[in-house]
């Protein structure tokens, strides 16, 4: 997931000259590669990302939720326990986002959490399928600027000051509301996975999650197959009507690959779980940082400000090309993948997780390592 999530962000911190699909350079002039390059992206991971990082965090908050209440919290305590993790959320995506990245996630979901913990943790199925589907109408009509061609790009802040000013007004729009309304759509899709136990159970659930996949990929492929073309520059571009129809097809597509992603490793770990010891040790670097994904998801944040961004001290994302930023974030979650395991083996937790947790239960329970590798 963070490995996508990477792949998807980086562009952020480039500086094009004009902008083509989502944001992607306007591949008139590009080369072969880098056409390839942004054309595979929009097709399987843009859009298709953060689908899956929110299902992922519905998931997890209905196995905190159903974790404490077999410990006894009755459901007005657990509600507040929860909100009280939201603020610290919300939070650490106002400094993320306005010191880094304005497009943050984590403020958003601080957010939905705040405001519909109460659903979460005692909605009927009914009526978090209404919710999905609800913001699902709302994100496909917000997505039509998404599809439209021959944009300028925004002139990239030539110093940190500047972005700082710019990420002030971008970051309560793009990141909260914008990515929030977004991500909506999934995260009740995965409070309703997690009560089937999808996720947990992925042998009993085989059937279900091997048609998810087959289905969901098939569908975000089709459906965003027309974007991805035209970004790499394999089609023309479309008119702004025409234009307005592929950006709604390519995020109802995303939604789609979200699901599909999440049923793909479910049916993974289950295959790893019957695998030799040996594979299981060799992915353990993958699980330190699965323990930890705030952190790694904040580390690439900082990475490209440094590395990439115009206004940071490399600057690398001044004229950089498509694949080179791919390559870039490949190389930033390898290396947080390596951090990860130097943090586990250490018996810590990440540094955000533990800040989080500190103000969820307060400095003693915070300190419990081993309560918090089953948090």
């Amino acid at each position: 997931m963070l490995l996508l999530i990477a792949l998807a962000n980086v562009r952020a911190f480039v500086d094009v000259p004009s902008v083509g699909a989502r944001g992607y350079p306007d591949p008139a002039g590009l080369g072969l590669g880098d056409r390839l390059t942004a054309a595979a992206q929009l097709l399987l991971i843009d859009g298709r990302a953060y689908p899956l990082f929110g299902l992922l965090f519905g998931y997890g908050v209905w196995q905190f939720a159903s974790r404490r209440a077999s410990a006894g919290l009755d459901a007005g305590a657990l509600v507040g326990l929860l909100r009280r993790r939201s603020v610290i959320m919300i939070v650490i995506g106002a400094v993320h986002g306005i010191a880094l990245f304005p497009g943050d996630i984590i403020g958003a979901y601080g957010l939905i959490l705040a405001i519909a913990a109460g659903a979460m943790v005692s909605g009927s199925s009914r009526a978090l399928l209404g919710w999905s589907v609800g913001a699902g109408c709302v994100a496909l009509v917000l997505s039509t600027g998404s599809g439209l061609f021959g944009l300028p790009a925004d002139p990239a802040p030539v110093s940190y000051g500047d972005a700082v000013a710019a990420h002030l007004s971008d970051w309560p729009i793009g990141g909260v509301l914008a990515n929030g309304i977004g991500v909506c759509v999934t995260v009740p899709l995965g409070v309703l996975a997690a009560r089937l136990r999808l996720l947990d159970e992925p042998e009993r659930h085989r059937r279900v999650l091997v048609r998810l996949a087959l289905v969901g990929l098939g569908c975000s492929v089709a459906l965003g197959a027309w974007l991805a073309a035209v970004g790499g520059g394999f089609l023309p571009p479309p008119s702004d009507s025409a234009g307005a129809l592929a950006g709604m097809l390519h995020t109802l597509g995303g939604y789609c690959g979200g699901i599909a992603y999440a049923a793909l490793f479910g049916l993974l770990g289950a295959r790893i779980a019957r695998a030799s010891s040996r594979c299981e040790t060799g992915l353990h670097p993958v699980r330190s940082l699965g323990q930890m994904s705030m952190s790694g998801y904040l580390w690439q944040s900082v990475c490209f400000v440094l590395l990439v961004a115009p206004y940071g001290p490399v600057g690398l994302g001044a004229g950089m090309s498509t694949g080179g930023a791919a390559a870039l974030a490949a190389g930033v979650w390898l290396v947080s993948l390596a951090g990860a395991t130097a943090v586990a083996a250490s018996g810590r937790r990440g540094p955000v997780e533990a800040l989080q947790r500190r103000w969820t239960y307060g400095p003693r329970r915070g300190a419990r390592g081993s309560d918090a590798t089953r948090s």
